[in-house]
């Protein structure tokens, strides 16, 4: 090779370096990302301080377990309903101001706590589900916004980490205020936390100037040019997700059945520990330590779900989740410290396994081509309605014939759920569903002893 040939390449070499974005350290994506993780982690705190303190102190005001059950199901309609508004806001306002409007949710949510009423904690808790679900969408499209694609999967899993790890510690620091220093103690500590959210987003919190607005403007460019063609489009991938639907109808039904069942003892995990906790006459404190150890339990455990589902199977993770968790409300009859705590561990060990099971078999079903995410947004609705129904159904149970009934027909729900895992729901994973078919002969048939 000449000179003058080695000189050009360098110069192509140097001129395609200088265009290439560089990709992040870890380091440098943990230091830009940290105020925004901050209001993650406050954000999901402002919710775990009262994931038992609020039941506790329905039940001290003259409340029922319909009404805590009413509570939990406001929370989840709230995260609910607040999903397409806050998708249709976030291109006209930036990430940035929808994470402020979130966090005004917040502080709004905690300030009418002081009102000592039923009534006000439940808008409350409605605010509260809304205030999570914006958040919590804005942190992620800031985050995908500023971040390198490469370094993107690592900065979510640090948001996600974040979250459980605030779900892990609010119960506990709850009701210890609750315990030492009333409940106006607990939602003047939600003031701050979203007080101090806010103030980070105001102060640090910039603009995903560049690649938001590139991104804006590509997405303006490409709306102006082909308008006609996506709506062409929109059409066919609507008409992909209906075929897909009909066509898997039977297999959807089925996971679907399985979703109810998971999201069943999911819900009911939240909902009967401060009941059962005070039925038991343990003290508040003792009652937010074992939702926090069920927490920590699913933070710990949560990394493996992923592993358990692509080594053994998505139904072997299905029928162990349920299983594990059907058996830890099942234990809370006895009504001791002992089985209570028992309880927390065994149902956060097997939330824990479950951790994105749900979603994993919605991916699994889910048609090629455009067709996929609107499969999966309908997917999504089905079992989502779960979160808001199971708690009120539970509640109403409870009330109608008491929390013993109410925990077991829950276990009882886990328990037929996991042998519907066994029998009924599709296993993807070849390999695993041979071996499960002959597991289910040798049971059904075993060998004669010699």
């Amino acid at each position: 090779m000449s000179i003058s040939e080695r000189e050009e390449g360098l110069v192509e070499h140097a001129a395609a370096n200088k265009e290439a974005p560089e990709i992040p350290t870890l380091r440098e994506v943990l230091w830009r990302l940290a105020p925004t993780y901050s209001t993650c982690f406050l954000c999901r705190l402002m919710r775990g301080l009262v994931m038992v303190s609020v039941p506790l102190h329905v039940l001290d005001m003259g409340g029922d377990a319909k009404q805590v059950g009413l509570l939990a199901s406001l929370y989840g309609i709230g995260y609910a309903v607040a999903n397409i508004p806050a998708g249709f806001l976030l291109p006209v306002i930036g990430a940035k101001y929808t994470l402020l409007l979130a966090c005004g949710c917040f502080l709004l949510s905690a300030s009418i706590c002081f009102f000592e009423d039923v009534r006000v904690l439940m808008a409350s808790y409605f605010l509260l589900g809304l205030a999570n679900s914006v958040g919590m969408l804005a942190q992620q499209t800031y985050i995908s916004g500023v971040v390198h694609s490469e370094r993107r999967g690592f900065a979510l899993s640090i948001m996600g980490s974040l979250a459980r790890l605030a779900l892990a510690l609010g119960p506990s620091m709850g009701s210890l205020l609750q315990g030492k220093l009333g409940m106006r103690a607990v939602f003047s500590v939600q003031l701050v936390c979203g007080g101090a959210a806010f103030m980070v987003a105001v102060g640090f919190l910039g603009k995903a100037a560049e690649t938001e607005a590139h991104e804006a403007h590509e997405a303006h460019e490409a709306h102006e040019a082909h308008e006609a063609h996506e709506a062409q489009s929109r059409k066919d991938v609507m008409t992909q997700a209906k075929d897909a639907v009909q066509q898997d109808g039977g297999r959807l039904l089925r996971v679907l059945c399985l979703a109810c069942a998971l999201q069943c003892v999911r819900r009911g995990r939240e909902l009967f520990f401060p009941l059962s906790g005070r039925d038991a006459n343990l003290s508040d404190v003792l009652i937010g330590q074992v939702a926090a150890l069920s927490f920590t339990v699913d933070m710990l455990v949560s990394p493996l779900a992923g592993q358990l589902m692509d080594s053994c199977g998505r139904r072997c993770a299905g029928f162990v989740s349920l299983m594990l968790q059907s058996l830890g409300i099942t234990l809370l009859v006895f009504r001791t410290a002992v089985s209570i705590a028992a309880s927390g561990a065994l149902t956060g060990l097997g939330n824990g396994l479950s951790s994105g099971l749900l979603m994993t078999l919605g991916a699994d079903l889910a048609p090629p081509g455009a067709g996929r995410g609107a499969f999966l947004a309908v997917y999504r609705l089905f079992f989502n309605s779960m979160e808001f129904i199971t708690p009120a159904l539970l509640g109403v149970l409870t009330s109608w014939a008491s929390l013993h009934a109410s925990e077991l027909a829950t276990g009882a729900i886990g328990l037929l759920g996991g042998i519907w895992v066994l029998l009924c729901v599709p296993e993807t994973w070849r390999l695993w569903s041979a071996f499960s078919l002959w597991c289910l002969c040798s049971l059904a048939c075993p060998p004669p002893f010699n």
